[in-house]
C-alpha cells in the first residue's frame, strides 16, 4: 500500500525506511524533510529503537531541538566511543532553523562518520543546495515526510489497523479520513 504521495525516483519515504529497518539495513545519516510531524516522530522513534537497546539509550543518545542546538557538542558526542560498545545516536530537530555557519562544525564528521555513530536530522524544509543536504544525500538517506493525501491517509489507517490486529475495509478507512 502506498502511504505517501506518488513516489519519484529520488524520494525515500517512511515506508522505505520501515522496509530497510526490517531488513537490518542502517545508514549513518538520516534527514527527515517535510511537514508531517507524525511520520517524522515515528521514523525517528523507529530508528532509535533499531539503533539503541533500552539499556543504552541514556548513555549513547543525545537530542537537540531548535535554537538550542550545539553542533560542536553533537559532533564531539558522536566521535567518542559508545558506552557498552554499541552505537551512539544524535537527533537534531528543527534543522531548518540553523544557519550554514551553525552547521559547519558537523559537516566534516558527516563526511567521515565513525562506524558507531548515527546522525538523525529533521526539518520542515531544507535547501537542497546546502552542503549539509548534499552530504546527507551522499552518505545517508533523505526521508520525505509530506502530508498524506486522502488515498494515502486511508491506506495508512488500514495498515495501522492491521498492526493493531483489526480488520478495516477500504471503504471504512476512507470514511474515517
Amino acid at each position: 500500500m502506498a502511504m505517501a504521495r506518488q513516489q519519484t525516483a529520488a524520494q525515500y519515504t517512511y515506508q522505505d525506511l520501515k522496509r530497510d529497518l526490517a531488513k537490518g539495513r542502517l545508514f549513518p545519516i538520516y534527514l527527515f524533510v517535510g511537514d508531517e510531524d507524525w511520520l517524522i516522530f515515528e521514523g525517528i522513534r523507529a530508528l532509535k529503537d533499531a539503533l539503541l537497546p533500552d539499556a543504552e539509550t541514556g548513555w549513547n543518545f543525545m537530542e537537540f531541538q531548535g535554537k538550542e542546538m550545539d553542533c560542536e557538542e553533537a559532533a564531539a558526542f558522536l566521535t567518542t566511543l559508545p558506552i557498552f560498545g554499541g552505537r551512539k545516536v544524535v537527533v537534531l530537530r528543527d534543522l531548518d532553523r540553523l544557519t550554514a555557519a551553525q552547521m559547519e562544525p558537523l559537516l566534516p564528521l558527516m563526511e567521515n562518520m565513525p562506524a558507531h555513530g548515527h546522525l538523525i536530522m529533521a526539518g520542515e524544509s531544507i535547501d537542497k543546495r546546502t552542503k549539509c543536504y548534499r552530504i546527507a544525500a551522499s552518505y545517508g538517506r533523505i526521508v520525505t515526510a509530506n502530508r498524506l493525501d486522502a488515498q494515502g491517509a486511508a491506506a495508512w489507517v488500514m495498515e495501522r489497523s492491521a498492526e493493531l490486529g483489526l480488520v478495516m475495509s477500504g471503504r471504512s478507512a476512507r470514511y474515517l479520513v
